[in-house]
């Protein structure tokens, strides 16, 4: 799933389109989810390696944020914008 993932970033890159989104929403029985600091870091190292990362905004949405610390390590990774779905669901439902 990895390596799908890299070159379908890679192609999308080269096709000249500015964002990559990844995320973690559509997970079901038949699907899981590939760890979000795993997606992010392979993504962003392929990138780099074929001098494509600054054409392209690595987007990420995920459940598995759920604090700052997880923000930071996202963003180290190379995401360049985090929403943290499943902790702002959780914080409006509980005080919205």
């Amino acid at each position: 799933g990895l390596t799908r993932l890299v070159e379908q970033a890679e192609a999308a890159t080269r096709e000249g389109r500015p964002y990559l989104l990844l995320t973690d929403e559509h997970m079901d029985e038949r699907r899981a989810a590939i760890p979000m600091i795993l997606a992010v870091s392979a993504v962003h190292s392929h990138l780099v390696k074929k001098g494509l990362r600054k054409k392209a905004s690595i987007l990420v949405r995920t459940s598995e944020c759920i604090d700052v610390h997880a923000l930071a390590v996202l963003i180290g990774a190379g995401a360049t914008v985090v929403n943290p779905y499943l902790a702002e669901a959780t914080i409006a439902e509980r005080y919205g």
